[in-house]
């Protein structure tokens, strides 16, 4: 299963809010979901290296709904979808 959680928020060295909660979701999944693919988007370049998950930057809601369109489940908390329901 290819799973994509969908921050608002940057993730990297320095973090806040959502950018925390979304970065610790992909770890916990990637960790108990064996056999998974876990993918975390992120506005930003991404800044950390991560084993256990991949961090894809994306850049405008286009970028978003690439992303969206290669995996099976999304997750997403605050705006990560505004703007998304355009291209469905």
């Amino acid at each position: 299963m290819k799973i994509l959680i969908i921050s608002s928020d940057p993730v990297g060295k320095q973090m806040a809010g959502l950018g925390i909660r979304n970065y610790q979701i992909a770890s916990e999944l990637a960790e108990k979901i064996k056999n998974s693919e876990v993918t975390l988007a992120v506005p930003n370049e991404p800044n950390l290296m991560e084993e256990k998950f991949q961090i894809k930057q994306y850049k405008n809601n286009f970028s978003k709904f690439f992303l969206i369109r290669q995996h099976d489940l999304i997750i997403s908390q605050g705006f990560g979808l505004a703007g998304i329901a355009f291209y469905f």
